[in-house]
């Protein structure tokens, strides 16, 4: 079974047998030999941060443990693309995690309160204020907060200035959970990794806090992060996940270290047996600049412009060039491979991913290969082999129980305190693997949902798999067929943050859908 299918029914508590036996894991290193596909995208700036276009593939060198490797597969973005499909119409109160109503590259906003004081987080406040109004036209944001032991999405993509605004005052000012500081980052990369994984392309991810409070666990001054971190990282690099990490403390009144020109990683290990340097700052700007560094990113820290910060994201990280190869004779040990990229160019500024684990994440099957694709200028293009798991694209609406509803799931009435939803999922038929027998067929269809405060604390949390009959004929007739399940839970009052699954026991697919809830 995927990482995250594992993540989403341990999430869930998901107990049925056949997901508990798909979900054990292999041993930890099986040497064989297979064809595992590698891609990364690599920003390309000058000295002030400009980015540079029209690179050929020739300019480029891409090294592999050192050795030298040719590119397979290569493409530049130059901010211009839009999506290839006509977005999904849906109804009012309907959600969906349709990734045809989205741009190519997206960016998303993580307000991370956990090391914040409330001074800091009104100015935090303001500043983001000031993005949102001042942000191109046409950048669609999400918003999440961290301000406990999970993150929870405020506000989906939109365009919608005063949504965003909205979401940005419903987040800051506002006390952290007691303990949160105890949880780890790399939980809050995972979950967004997950609840992004129906979207493909690019995602830049602006991770305001108080020093982001996260470690690969990389040693010395060559990033080589542990096992312990690579299904994070394996996560970060499935998804193409870049941490752009934002110190939202402003400007320190200690001296700066700035090391955001070379942007290199700076690990804890690099003040052991050296003299602790005079900045107080210079331990979390260090786990920044790694973050920034392992995943393709760039930090920003000691300055008070945080909206010019994010404006500089927002308008430059959808210029990036693609690159992608596959390892020659791979063996599947997860050990670290470091990727080296270079350029033409004196003056140039490369941000990329550092490297990747050498496990089955990104196996090829024998019908993937790199493809030639006819761009509407008439150029063509190399495009990297699609190596990501097709999600469940589904969508959900949420309504208050009404008496009379047919086949009720839950006995009794609303616990105190509570309201009762009925979530009614609409699901594609042919997402899921079937089991055939002449002209009727059976398939299996998993639902869940986890029901959050804005601190992420578990509210309520249900599973439940359905099992339906399909007529091969008609539903070769009509694909397009689709599936209800109706699922009942009881809500607490106030805001609640919905995290919706679908999943295949039989096929291994997901998909997730987010949906913020205010219950009256």
């Amino acid at each position: 079974m995927s990482r995250c299918v594992a993540v989403v029914l341990m999430v869930l508590g998901a107990t049925s047998a056949a997901a508990q036996n798909a979900a054990s894991p292999s041993a930890p290193y099986t040497l064989r030999t297979t064809a595992r596909a590698v891609v990364t995208d690599v920003l390309v700036q000058d000295g002030k941060g400009n980015p540079i276009h029209g690179l050929p593939v020739t300019a480029f060198r891409l090294f592999d443990n050192g050795q030298l490797v040719p590119i397979g597969a290569f493409e530049e973005h130059t901010g211009d693309e839009t999506s290839s499909s006509t977005p999904a119409a849906t109804a009012p109160g309907v959600y969906t995690n349709d990734p045809s109503r989205l741009p190519p590259v997206l960016d998303i906003v993580v307000i991370d309160i956990v090391q914040l004081d409330l001074p800091d987080q009104m100015f935090l406040a303001d500043q983001l204020a000031r993005f949102i109004a001042e942000m191109p036209g046409g950048t669609a944001l999400a918003v999440y907060l961290r301000s406990g032991s999970q993150s929870v999405l405020i506000q989906d993509f939109t365009e919608d200035r005063a949504r965003l605004l909205a979401a940005v005052h419903r987040s800051v000012p506002h006390f952290a959970l007691a303990g949160a500081l105890s949880q780890t980052g790399l939980e809050t990369l995972r979950q967004i990794a997950v609840d992004l994984q129906p979207l493909p392309g690019r995602k830049n991810v602006m991770w305001f806090s108080g020093g982001t409070p996260i470690s690969f666990g990389s040693t010395g001054f060559s990033f080589v992060p542990n096992l312990n971190t690579r299904d994070v990282f394996d996560a970060l690099e499935s998804e193409r996940i870049a941490v752009y990490p934002v110190d939202a403390r402003g400007l320190t009144t200690a001296a700066a270290y700035d090391f955001n020109q070379s942007n290199q990683p700076y690990s804890p290990d690099f003040l052991n047996g050296n003299p602790a340097p005079a900045d107080p700052g210079f331990f979390r700007r260090s786990l920044m600049l790694d973050v920034a560094s392992a995943t393709g990113g760039v930090a920003y820290y000691n300055t008070n412009g945080l909206w010019q910060a994010a404006q500089h994201v927002v308008s430059n990280d959808k210029s990036f060039y693609t690159l992608s190869f596959m390892p020659a004779n791979l063996q599947i040990d997860n050990k670290w491979h470091k990727i080296r990229v270079s350029a033409d160019g004196r003056s140039l500024h490369l941000s990329y991913r550092q490297g990747y684990f050498a496990d089955d994440t990104h196996v090829l099957r024998p019908d993937q290969a790199p493809r030639t694709r006819l761009l509407a200028s008439g150029k063509t293009v190399q495009e990297a082999p699609a190596v990501r798991r097709a999600p469940i694209i589904f969508s959900a609406s949420v309504e208050p129980f009404a008496t009379g509803l047919p086949r009720p799931q839950i006995v009794g009435p609303p616990a105190a305190g509570t309201m009762r939803y009925r979530i009614h999922y609409t699901l594609p038929a042919t997402a899921f693997q079937r089991q055939s027998s002449g002209q009727a067929s059976q398939l299996t269809v998993g639902v869940g949902v986890l029901a959050m405060n804005r601190n992420g604390t578990p509210l309520a949390r249900k599973a439940r798999q359905s099992t339906f009959e399909v007529n091969e004929a008609s539903l070769s007739r009509a694909p397009n067929t689709p599936l209800q399940v109706d699922q009942d839970v009881d809500l607490a009052r106030g805001d609640t943050y919905l995290y919706l699954v679908a999943w295949d026991p039989t096929g291994e697919r997901i998909g997730t859908l987010n949906i913020p809830l205010q219950v009256p």
